[in-house]
């Protein structure tokens, strides 16, 4: 397998790039890769939006990772981006008939749910479905070395004192996350990938704080959790309501492929040791 990964500077696909089982990877971004530790692989300086460097970037690799996201960007900024990415991306496939295999990372959601951050996902879904050999996976939130929200989490539980009771994060390993993929890379369709285990943000808080000597937080409704989390200026409106969703399901494969799956709590654990010495 040749394949090229667009969004490989990234969380997710930085962590694709480093272990997927391929011959030769190419990862395509803007800036080079700073967690990409992978010697062989090649860096692909361009903007996703870029439909003539896309379709250049792509010839001669037989596999395509879609793993763009840009949680620096506000949520408009963010739709255009995938949303331009995903159909050149498609585009670019289509036009060269060689039926390269595409592999885009969504998040689990619920098809008529209407938080706008869920349509776009939905949207890319779409566009990678489009083609007979497309293959989504969709996950929950995903935690690792480098996340993008446990350091926030950590941040938040200093400062906080109410929220909401609703969700479930179902957070799961990133690395666990690629040893799933690279176990159903030559399927079709649409796979969630999210952990066992139900965290609700307010109980990942409350075990931050009860690690760091300080009392439980208590409840409060939705709406005024939402806002409290957002006054804190650690995560945007879109955000904050991405916090409070179940992301769980039954149908996870994680069980499937990976034995013993990586704790959120055990890898919090780690985290908080580090942040108290």
């Amino acid at each position: 397998m040749k394949a090229i990964v667009f969004g490989g500077s990234g969380f997710i696909g930085s962590h694709i790039v480093n272990s997927l089982e391929a011959d030769s990877v190419a990862y395509y971004s803007l800036e080079k890769g700073t967690n990409v530790k992978r010697n062989d692989a090649v860096w692909i300086q361009g903007d996703v939006t870029d439909y003539s460097k896309v379709e250049a970037s792509m010839a001669g690799y037989d596999t395509v990772f879609f793993a763009v996201e840009d949680w620096a960007a506000d949520e408009a900024r963010n739709r255009e981006i995938l949303l331009n990415g995903i159909k050149n991306v498609v585009s670019a496939i289509k036009k060269a008939s060689t039926d390269q295999k595409l592999v885009s990372f969504s998040m689990i959601n619920q098809p008529s749910y209407p938080l706008e951050y869920f349509r776009t996902k939905r949207l890319v879904e779409d566009n990678t479905r489009v083609l007979k050999n497309g293959l989504v996976v969709r996950l929950s939130i995903v935690f690792g070395d480098g996340d993008h929200f446990t350091d926030r989490f950590v941040k938040l539980a200093e400062q906080v004192s109410h929220l909401p009771e609703e969700g479930n994060l179902a957070p799961v390993y990133v690395g666990d996350v690629v040893t799933v993929v690279n176990s159903i890379i030559k399927r079709e369709g649409v796979y969630d990938i999210c952990s066992n285990d139900n965290l609700p943000l307010i109980r990942i808080i409350n075990y931050i704080r009860k690690n760091i000597g300080k009392k439980e937080i208590g409840s409060v409704k939705l709406e005024k959790g939402l806002s409290m989390l957002t006054e804190t200026g650690l995560f945007s409106r879109y955000e904050a309501e991405l916090m409070f969703q179940d992301y769980y399901r039954e149908t996870s494969i994680l069980d499937r492929y990976v034995k013993n799956p990586t704790s959120y709590l055990d890898f919090l654990r780690s985290i908080l040791v580090e942040h108290t010495t």
